[in-house]
């Protein structure tokens, strides 16, 4: 697919977006991990998790990673 190619138009749109989304859900997890950590400190999380420990791990990880691996071919 080339530059001129209108699939890579849409491609690009499409990327910007879930780009933009990606970074939400980040944010998102973000504030979570701090909003729990102000409230319960270092107790256990909801449904025998590791509350604060657990979330902050997950800061790390990606959303579908499969599709990450998929638009890294392109």
């Amino acid at each position: 697919m080339s530059v001129g190619d209108p699939r890579h138009v849409r491609y690009e749109g499409r990327s910007d977006l879930e780009a933009e989304r990606l970074s939400d859900r980040l944010q998102w997890r973000h504030h979570h991990a701090l909003m729990a950590s102000r409230e319960i400190g270092i107790r256990q999380g909801t449904g025998g998790s590791l509350g604060v420990a657990y979330l902050q791990a997950t800061l790390d990880r990606r959303f579908f990673p499969d599709l990450w691996e998929v638009r890294n071919r392109l």
